[in-house]
């Protein structure tokens, strides 16, 4: 995996097929936030089910810029991953709240919020590399947990976070009336 303290840097990975994708990754800033819209809409078009992926509102991408932890995968300039991770503030984005931690907790926790991969970059692992960076990213700033939701129905996701050490902690009714699973980990330094 990539040393966070060489961001940007340059990751290949490969697919099943054996194809490589040389990608460069990279903390995102405001200039990127058009290209994460963009994506982020592409990926909710192709979405065969739609109640698997809730759009995040443009004012938190914009909020998480500035306050969180955004990471790029870039291929000829074109953003093929977005993932954030709002990192262990006090917050209603910090899906501590849903599972009723006090604010000691919330300090320690942080929340894997959305990673979307571009349809056409679908296969790498990039969802899969993702979530590595964030871990050692969240130890780094003295996290403990990491919090996380999936949609139920959505197995390919919830193959990759459990792969990662993830478990199931709660399943309610969340974004406005859609059934996710919250997930937990133990963060390791």
């Amino acid at each position: 995996m990539t040393d966070l303290n060489a961001l940007p840097c340059e990751v290949t990975c490969q697919n099943s097929k054996g194809q490589k994708l040389k990608t460069e990754l990279r903390l995102c800033t405001h200039k990127d936030l058009p290209r994460i819209l963009k994506l982020q809409e592409l990926v909710l078009n192709r979405m065969p089910d739609k109640d698997q992926f809730v759009w995040t509102p443009d004012v938190e991408i914009e909020e998480s810029l500035a306050e969180d932890c955004c990471i790029g995968a870039f291929h000829a300039g074109r953003l093929v991953l977005f993932a954030l991770m709002i990192k262990n503030r006090v917050s209603p984005r910090n899906l501590g709240y849903a599972l009723g931690y006090d604010e000691d907790r919330l300090k320690k926790t942080v929340t894997y919020d959305t990673t979307f991969v571009d349809p056409d970059y679908r296969g790498y692992g990039l969802q899969y590399l993702a979530i590595g960076i964030m871990d050692r990213l969240a130890v780094k700033i003295g996290a403990a947990e990491a919090l996380a939701t999936i949609s139920p129905e959505n197995s390919y996701s919830l193959h990759n976070a459990m792969i990662k050490g993830f478990a199931v902690a709660a399943k309610k009714e969340m974004y406005g009336g859609y059934e996710r699973f919250i997930l937990r980990k133990v963060l390791d330094d």
